[in-house]
């Protein structure tokens, strides 16, 4: 088996507690604080309304391949779990709780100043790590489907006013 390294390439900054974080479905302004020696690879990134985040997650728990999707924010809130919650693997899910401790994005950019970008649509823990920064490319494509259970999913976390 081959050993993969990656570098990061900067980092998020805000100012959001990491309790919040954990139990909020919310999104938050933030930095990406870029290291200088990829500051010149930002050039033209300004152009695109979106941009799309790859970030290493050290702190992600990865316990099992199977999860019930809203459990951990659930239980950070100390809610009652519903029991019609599917168990359903982790590659079918958004989550973080993944074989590979990677990240993936959408947010909305800003503005860049300097070797920074200000972002709003952050998800992400502070000073956590950004391995790379892509330009979101929206294609549309009719056949795109998307899981029942996961529809129900999001309906459920609106009843549960942690948007």
């Amino acid at each position: 088996m081959s050993t993969i390294e990656l570098k990061p390439i900067g980092y998020i900054e805000h100012n959001i507690p990491d309790e919040l974080i954990a139990k909020t479905f919310k999104k938050f302004m933030a930095k990406v604080v870029v290291y200088t020696e990829y500051k010149d690879g930002l050039k033209g990134l300004d152009e695109f309304s979106h941009i799309v985040l790859i970030s290493y997650l050290p702190r992600a728990k990865r316990e099992s391949l199977q999860i019930k999707p809203l459990e951990p924010k659930i239980k950070a809130n100390n809610l009652k779990i519903e029991t019609n919650i599917l168990t359903v693997g982790i590659f079918s899910t958004c989550a973080q709780y993944r074989p590979n401790p990677i990240g993936l994005s959408v947010v909305k950019l800003l503005k860049i100043q300097d070797n920074t970008i200000i972002i709003n649509g952050c998800d992400l823990y502070n000073k956590t790590l950004i391995l790379d920064i892509k330009p979101y490319i929206y294609t549309v494509s009719e056949e795109v489907r998307i899981a029942e259970w996961r529809k129900r999913m999001l309906e459920y976390i609106r009843t549960l006013n942690l948007e």
